[in-house]
């Protein structure tokens, strides 16, 4: 039985009581990952996952957990592309491409 007014980390130092044992963390998975510049943007990217962020080096290879990959992978943009029909008449398409041009490869991690 608790003690009166006694914290929870008071009752962890008791040796008499029962803790559970802790499951160890699984690990995460890395990738090495390299964001390519384009001609107009050249400058580092900034990924958030889960309230922590990541600043990347364009053109260096980096080692990072699977998550950013992911937000990587679903970062898109729209771009519009004019299209000569066989007619001769101009279309305008939509095309949805990667935001950051982008290679990645999972780490062995035995």
């Amino acid at each position: 039985m608790a003690r009166r007014g006694a914290t929870a980390q008071n009752l962890d130092q008791n040796p008499d009581s029962a803790t559970a044992p802790v499951a160890p963390k699984p690990k995460r998975k890395m990738y090495k990952l390299k964001i390519a510049s384009t001609r107009d943007d050249k400058g580092p990217v900034f990924i958030g996952v889960n309230g922590k962020t990541y600043q990347i080096q364009r053109d260096v290879e980096v080692s990072v957990p699977e998550e950013v990959v992911e937000v990587l992978k679903n970062s898109v943009m729209t771009v519009w592309e004019k299209q000569e029909e066989p007619n001769g008449q101009l279309t305008t398409i939509k095309r949805d491409v990667n935001r950051f041009p982008h290679m990645a490869m999972p780490v062995n991690q035995d």
